[in-house]
């Protein structure tokens, strides 16, 4: 957890936990049904249940002469 200390510390992130019903709640193999932003001594971060935003690069038109 050392280099993800930047990472909010959720149920989310954990890799024992799963998001149910679009977000609203998620399921952790070890606790049961909880809350997303919920946490436990359990958590594990892991980075592929990150969620990277992408910019889209703007298009330009030539200059009309």
């Amino acid at each position: 957890m050392k280099n993800h200390e930047i990472q909010e510390r959720s149920c989310s992130l954990c890799e024992y936990g799963q998001e149910i019903f679009d977000g609203e709640y998620c399921i952790c193999k070890k606790k049961g049904i909880v809350s997303p932003s919920w946490q436990c001594r359990k958590f594990q971060f892991d980075p592929l249940k990150v969620k990277v935003s992408v910019q889209k690069i703007p298009q330009f038109r030539p200059l009309s002469e």
